[in-house]
């Protein structure tokens, strides 16, 4: 004999309820940064069959969750400019790393902001150290697609400089241009 006074169908809907509840504060604030290091380390193995799984999973991930891809590309960029050559699997990082930020997600978030323009160049004009073929070539591949998509920034003021002064502070020409 059944001791709970709730129908099942109305339990159903409320555990229904709690669940989705639950899951969108979790997903929210815990989740994704809890396992946010291990797709991370899963996008840049040195393995290419676990490598290409975890880069899926890694972009999936930034696209899903506000937040994940502000801590996912600043360490995608560091991977370039690690200097451990002898380290194993060395090459294979910078490969997982390379084809991430060559993306047009990672691209894209790349472009936005000045600041991480100048440390995504800055990184990768350092970065070559590794005198492997494969690295050079994937180095090469994503500086060409970061010329590919560089048209795509306008030439205005970004929104988080001010400026000083503005227009009306600029001297006024008082002769035509001549010929």
């Amino acid at each position: 004999m059944c001791t709970n006074k709730i129908p099942v169908k109305y339990r159903k809907m409320q555990d229904h309820v709690w669940f989705v509840k639950y899951r969108a504060d979790c997903c929210k604030f815990f989740f994704p940064f809890f396992w946010q290091y291990y797709v991370n380390a899963l996008s840049v193995n040195e393995h290419s069959g676990v490598r290409s799984r975890g880069q899926l999973t890694l972009l999936s991930f930034c696209r899903r969750y506000s937040g994940a891809c502000a801590t996912a590309l600043p360490k995608l960029i560091t991977i370039l400019s690690d200097k451990n050559v002898e380290a194993a699997g060395h090459e294979q990082r910078i490969c997982g790393a390379c084809v991430l930020l060559q993306t047009r997600y990672f691209q894209g978030r790349i472009l936005r902001d000045w600041r991480m323009i100048e440390h995504f160049l800055i990184t990768l004009c350092s970065s070559y150290h590794n005198d492997k073929e494969t690295v050079l070539d994937a180095l090469d591949g994503l500086f060409a697609t970061f010329l590919s998509y560089w048209y795509q920034i306008s030439l205005d003021c970004p929104g988080y400089l001010a400026w000083k002064g503005g227009r009306e502070s600029w001297d006024k020409a008082q002769v035509p241009f001549e010929r």
